[in-house]
């Protein structure tokens, strides 16, 4: 029997828990794969404790980097269990207060769905959308996914013009290049990774909507 606070979880917050997230991605809705990189701070519970282990599932991991001293770290990424994912455990220098994780996710990440442009109510582009409960936040991003641990987050979202971005989280601002938006989130309240949700499509407030184009 498994002596983690949580079962369906691989992390152990009796001994390091998430602070806060900052997570950047750029959303590839063709491909239906999102890339970047997620920014953890933690708190070491057990100050001796040498490892972070998260949760992951079917994300390819291309390089872990520690915030304090920009150093390359060591990672494992276990082997997959059933729906559990896998685990990714992080060697930790006695000076890490945080680590940076550099990936992109699987196009049949089962957190993540995509409508077909024909399934929306324009008709003309796609529309996405993650469904994170009960443990597929970790399809988006490696975390301590699991309801016990709760953290505050801030996100950066690019996606291809004229698609909009919205989050569980306050909109804070956008930043246009020729081809894309990049929309910029604040979520202060710590929540659970199960309540992290991204929404990408053609999409408008209520009170400037436009024909053939969904309301949120």
């Amino acid at each position: 029997m498994s002596t983690r606070p949580d079962p369906s979880s691989f992390s152990d917050s009796t001994q390091i828990r998430t602070k806060s997230l900052n997570i950047v991605l750029t959303a590839d809705l063709k491909s239906a794969v999102l890339s970047g990189h997620v920014d953890i701070v933690f708190e070491r519970i057990n100050k001796d404790c040498q490892s972070l282990v998260l949760d992951s599932k079917d994300l390819d991991i291309s390089k872990i980097v520690d915030q304090t001293s920009g150093e390359t770290l060591e990672y494992v990424l276990g082997e997959k269990v059933n729906d559990f994912g896998s685990p990714l455990s992080i060697s930790l220098n006695p000076t890490t207060n945080g680590v940076t994780v550099y990936y992109k996710t699987s196009s049949t990440a089962s957190g993540v769905q995509v409508l077909a442009p024909e399934q929306t109510l324009g008709g003309k582009h796609p529309y996405l959308f993650t469904q994170n409960q009960a443990i597929h936040a970790r399809s988006i991003v490696p975390c301590q996914d699991t309801p016990g641990v709760k953290a505050p987050y801030t996100a950066e979202l690019t996606v291809d013009k004229p698609l909009v971005a919205v989050m569980s989280a306050v909109s804070v601002k956008a930043e246009e290049s020729e081809t894309t938006t990049t929309y910029f989130f604040k979520q202060k309240i710590p929540i659970p990774a199960y309540l992290l949700a991204i929404v990408i499509g053609d999409i408008v407030s209520e009170k400037n909507q436009r024909p053939g184009q969904s309301v949120v």
